[in-house]
């Protein structure tokens, strides 16, 4: 039973690995053409899941260190550990500017759908909004609310339209995903005693 904790530990840390590179290439794949309402949603969850996915790695990775590997010493004096922790920082440097800007476009995404909600009022044809509808009589009801279903499409940012934008964001989660790819080469290093 002894042997199950530092296994379920590893597992822990692949999967989690895993699902950080997968979100990552998420973002990637997402940001291919101008996002929209639905992009930039999807784009906010791929980077929650690389947010959460990651902590795993890392929490994971001091459980592997401190309890379940070949002694804290070694891992202290191992150059590959200490290269494997910057890239991985450096990864979650990386990825604050996508995050702040996925963060700021759902905030966008956000306030444009409430202030549409508020706003939006459909009137039969020829009507002002608030006007008492001409006859008594009508099929169409004078307002529809959001709350009913009708609600408009939320504008996305100027900036998500932006080549220029996409392209920087593009390139920075590239990077992320390419240092990614090196992490489990470190680990191996670590786990055949190299460096």
């Amino acid at each position: 039973m002894a042997l199950w904790k530092p296994a379920l530990v590893l597992y822990l840390h692949i999967i989690s690995f895993m699902l950080t590179y997968a979100a990552v290439a998420a973002e990637y794949a997402l940001l291919r053409s101008p996002p929209d309402a639905t992009a930039i949603r999807s784009l906010g969850r791929a980077d929650a899941v690389y947010g959460l996915s990651a902590l795993a790695v890392f929490v994971t990775g001091v459980l592997q260190v401190l309890y379940f590997g070949k002694g804290l010493d070694y891992y202290l004096q191992s150059g590959v550990l200490w290269s494997k922790i910057g890239l991985f920082t450096l990864v979650g440097a990386a990825s604050i500017y996508p995050t702040v800007t996925f963060l700021r476009w759902q905030s966008s995404l956000e306030e444009a759908a409430n202030d549409g909600a508020n706003e939006h009022v459909a009137t039969p044809a020829g009507e002002a909004p608030g006007d008492a509808p001409s006859s008594g009589a009508t099929d169409e009801p004078a307002a529809v609310s959001a709350s009913e279903g009708h609600r408009p499409t939320p504008a996305v940012p100027d900036d998500a339209r932006s080549p220029a934008q996409r392209r920087t964001l593009r390139r920075i989660v590239l990077a992320e995903l390419v240092l990614l790819t090196l992490l489990p080469l470190l680990g191996s290093a670590l786990t055949y005693g190299i460096g």
